[in-house]
């Protein structure tokens, strides 16, 4: 995968993580008025279950990463600049959205000191709670160097150990709970264990460079590429567990890649949406969730929801990406 492909895969995971939002809770889809149903389920939450994207994230940055380590630029330095403009970026946006906040909702926003630090260190987003993916995701580019080694040197081990790893963290999620997880200072370390495996997914793929053999076997027929993608994305939208949904991740992200590699319009328009993904992922559950839900929810179908929530969160996105260069440029990060 070029950077190209990569920026449009970055672009297909900010479209589902919107969509994941508006659409995986049956409460909140309950708000809109179904226009096609699955048996008793709107098609609008069925489909959900093949929208998560932290799996997507994880792997492209395992893969992304791979390529840097394997040319010597994966250093203790850099990782800490990756990891610093990550928040900064988050600051910024936490910052500003909390000011609006505390118009809107003044009883809530922003709390005492210690909830805010909280929040903008992303150890427990108490304001965003979609954001809880970003401290292990910093713990996982700290630990990235020591993972791509491990699966350099031994990989069939270092995944199968991963992968146990991921199952434990899992299962703790579902029996202890998220909240006694916190309480117990666990959450964090749980949710590293689960990205760790996820970014070595993504590393492996690049170590047996998986989108060139798909491109290979394919020889060039998109369809039958692209008949495969539904195929696993219906075989998962089948499946309410969502353990099996990093497997799907990891099976459908090689044939995406390609099929985009092939496409070069809709890479051109999904990449727009990867080069705003970061600010995006900061600012959208803010607007659907927190401050203005009634509106997003209020238009009553769908569609109408989600063509909004993109339209705002990518005209936001370009008012915090231009903010942000500035930002960057004073704390010498760029």
């Amino acid at each position: 995968m070029d950077r190209h492909t990569t920026a449009a895969l970055k672009g297909v995971a900010i479209l589902l993580m919107l969509y994941w939002h508006l659409f995986n809770q049956a409460e909140n889809v309950g708000l809109l008025n179904a226009l096609v149903h699955v048996g008793d389920q709107p098609l609008a939450l069925v489909a959900s279950r093949c929208t998560n994207p932290v799996a997507i994230y994880l792997m492209l940055s395992g893969y992304g990463l791979f390529h840097a380590w394997q040319r010597g630029k994966l250093t203790l330095a850099a990782n800490l600049r990756r990891v610093a403009r990550v928040y900064a970026h988050h600051a910024l946006v936490l910052t500003t959205m909390v000011v609006v906040a505390m118009l809107v909702a003044p009883n809530r926003y922003p709390g005492s000191v210690g909830e805010f630090v909280l929040n903008l260190t992303g150890w427990h987003t108490t304001y965003n709670a979609e954001l809880w993916f970003l401290f292990p995701y910093a713990a996982t580019v700290l630990l990235a160097p020591f993972l791509l080694s491990a699966l350099s040197k031994s990989p069939r081990i270092t995944l199968f150990v991963g992968g146990i790893a991921y199952v434990v963290g899992y299962a703790a999620l579902l029996f202890v709970g998220v909240g006694r997880l916190h309480s117990l200072l666990l959450a964090q370390p749980v949710f590293t264990m689960g990205f760790a495996f996820q970014f070595l997914l993504g590393a492996a793929i690049a170590r047996w460079s998986v989108p060139q053999r798909v491109a290979a076997a394919f020889d060039g027929r998109m369809r039958w590429l692209l008949v495969c993608i539904a195929l696993l994305s219906v075989a998962r939208a089948c499946i309410k567990v969502n353990v099996v949904h990093v497997p799907y991740v990891c099976a459908v992200l090689p044939l995406l890649a390609v099929w985009l590699g092939a496409s070069p319009r809709l890479s051109k328009v999904l990449a727009a949406f990867g080069s705003r993904s970061t600010s995006m992922w900061f600012v959208h559950s803010w607007l659907c969730y927190y401050l203005f839900k009634d509106f997003f929810y209020g238009l009553g179908y769908a569609p109408f929801a989600y063509v909004a929530l993109v339209a705002a969160s990518f005209v936001l996105s370009i008012a915090f990406d231009a903010a942000n260069r500035h930002l960057q440029q004073l704390l010498r990060l760029a």
